[in-house]
């Protein structure tokens, strides 16, 4: 699948039934990856929080045309310096570099939002999440080795910069205008 065809954004409440269709159809596999159990409990109280746009939560959708690809959202800790992440990408969307570009822009939008650090508790064997935060290049911490293990990456902090094609495709993604900085 070309990766020009995919569009990469905030989702909204319209995007509930594509969102709810992602999650119905994935892999018993990769529905137990993502939830530690499959099917999840309360689906349609999953889409909601989803779709909710507020300052405590915010999720990034790829789709590919009104068709949801992928899902990455977090949900900001109590003290505002930390937030849950969780990624599910469709099954048949695997290896295409959906899950990566989807944890970079939501770190983009939680840096930009004084989010310092993303977390998030997955099982050991999920060497898909593993292999997706080397691709995106971020030093992680791993804490447990059990099977299930928490993970901790520190985002960097948003400096001055001079506007790279990167830089300002990010800043899109997370609603920014592509002229402001960051301080940090």
């Amino acid at each position: 699948m070309p990766a020009s065809t995919i569009t990469y954004r905030r989702v909204t409440a319209a995007d509930g039934e594509a969102i709810e269709r992602l999650h119905r159809t994935l892999s018993d596999r990769d529905g137990y990856l993502r939830f530690f159990e499959f099917p999840p409990n309360n689906l349609r109280r999953l889409v909601e929080l989803l779709t909710t746009a507020d300052e405590r939560h915010c999720a990034i959708g790829a789709f590919t045309g009104t068709e949801c690809l992928g899902v990455a959202d977090y949900v900001v800790d109590d003290d505002g310096r930390g937030a849950e992440v969780a990624i599910v990408v469709a099954s048949e969307s695997h290896t295409h570099g959906i899950g990566t570009r989807l944890l970079e822009r939501l770190a983009a939008v939680a840096a930009a939002h004084g989010i310092r650090t993303l977390h998030a508790d997955v099982l050991a064997t999920n060497n898909a999440v593993f292999e997706m935060i080397g691709d995106a290049g971020w030093p992680v911490q791993q804490i447990g080795d059990g099977p299930e293990v928490h993970l901790v990456v520190d985002l960097p902090r948003p400096t001055a910069f001079r506007p790279t094609r990167t830089s300002t495709a990010l800043r899109q993604a997370a609603n920014l205008p592509a002229e402001s900085t960051a301080a940090g």
